[in-house]
């Protein structure tokens, strides 16, 4: 059955004027803050943290202050329990729930999303990462849930997140455009993939990787294991007539044969596998910062079935493929 992680906060409570705080949680001896940079990263210095009155010990940040921005401060705190965190930052203070998340190995390939309407068409997303040897489904719904996206994800091996952050930031305002993407990305990382898995897919659910003669989960374990395993987009579309298929068009099952565009080049709207200790930030098409670097195949193959979810122009001499 689904798993359905209700925030305990409303929204606006984690806003904190400089940043948004997405999600707090104890994990493997540290109190991790997931959070936005809106123009410029706060410092640790004026942010306080404490349980039952008494100040967190600051340990390390992880920073991204560029493109695709994102900031996570860890603190110490050895006891392996649910906690109440209060943390004041300049004239706001607050007090939030942080869950403590096991370290226990649940399995050796996840993968998450954020998603918004395209929740319509799961069931054909979650059928073929299964069939690749998918453990677990990390899925952050950006919005309220409700109960007809419940019903949709109700899959075994699904967690369903609600995500209820502005997707976009206003650029009239804010330095940086992306907003829910990077701390969803974040969270995945640190809350649910480090330690509890060995990799995690990162990508959307019109897109889907392809390896001839293996599954992902073979083709990882093949090939002593990298640090990244980069996708390239591969625009995509089913063999009709339609300019943009409608989603009466959507399979319930990803077709042998179809049609493609071009094979971009890697960074060019591509996604990816990562292992999960070796990482340590990333964007949305590439990887930022690692812990460790284990080498890196970039030249793999992403369908991307860019009119399901959007609509787009895309300009294409299109072929027909079938793959084996």
């Amino acid at each position: 059955m689904i798993g359905f992680l209700q925030p305990r906060e409303r929204i606006d409570t984690r806003e904190f004027n400089d940043f948004t705080l997405f999600d707090i949680f104890n994990k493997k001896g540290f109190i991790y803050l997931i959070m936005s940079i809106n123009n410029d990263p706060i410092s640790h210095k004026d942010i306080t943290v404490t349980i039952d009155n008494k100040e967190l010990n600051f340990i390390e940040k992880y920073e991204k202050n560029s493109k695709e921005p994102t900031l996570i401060f860890l603190y110490t705190y050895d006891k392996s329990e649910d906690v109440n965190v209060n943390i004041r930052y300049k004239n706001i203070e607050r007090s939030f729930f942080a869950k403590h998340v096991s370290c226990e190995k649940k399995g050796f390939l996840a993968l998450t999303t954020l998603f918004k309407d395209d929740y319509v068409y799961f069931s054909t997303y979650y059928d073929y990462y299964m069939k690749q040897g998918v453990d677990h489904f990390y899925m952050y719904y950006n919005g309220k849930v409700t109960k007809d996206i419940c019903d949709k994800l109700n899959y075994p091996n699904v967690t369903l997140i609600e995500w209820d952050f502005r997707y976009w930031n206003c650029m009239k305002t804010y330095k940086y455009g992306h907003h829910a993407q990077m701390g969803q990305l974040s969270d995945a990382i640190y809350k649910y993939g480090k330690d509890n898995y060995d990799y995690m897919i990162f990508n959307d659910m019109d897109e889907y990787f392809h390896i001839e003669n293996y599954t992902l989960n073979e083709y990882i374990k093949s090939n002593s294991r990298p640090t990244v395993f980069g996708f390239c987009n591969i625009w995509s579309k089913l063999p009709c007539n339609c300019l943009y298929c409608s989603s009466k068009c959507i399979p319930n099952e990803i077709p042998r044969e179809f049609l493609v565009g071009s094979k971009k080049k890697y960074k060019n709207q591509s996604k990816n596998i990562y292992k999960l200790n070796d990482i340590q930030l990333i964007g949305i098409h590439q990887p930022y910062s690692f812990f460790n670097r284990k080498g890196s195949i970039t030249n793999l193959d992403m369908y991307h079935y860019y009119s399901w979810n959007k609509t787009r122009t895309v300009n294409e001499k299109w072929k027909k493929i079938q793959l084996s």
